[in-house]
């Protein structure tokens, strides 16, 4: 184990603890961290929310798209019918 630890700091260099000893900087950093992991929670729901509604308005216009299509296809039947 020790030789591994060796090889590790002779390839890398000493590991560094990223941790603020300073308790104020560390919760002021785990304050940032969680307000970014809260805005990009948002963000997705957000994206969600539009990307359904963008989903609702390409169903209603299919839906035109269709009922206008069987509406001509109707007539086109009837003027054959009628003939």
């Amino acid at each position: 184990m020790i030789n591994s630890f060796k090889i590790y700091v002779e390839r890398l260099g000493r590991p560094n603890n990223f941790r603020n000893n300073d308790e104020s900087l560390e919760s002021h950093r785990r304050l940032l961290v969680e307000q970014e992991v809260i805005a990009r929670a948002l963000d997705n729901s957000q994206y969600i929310i539009s990307e359904d509604g963008v989903e609702k308005e390409l169903r209603k216009q299919k839906e035109q798209h269709t009922k206008m299509k069987m509406a001509g296809i109707r007539e086109e039947h009837k003027e054959e019918l009628d003939q």
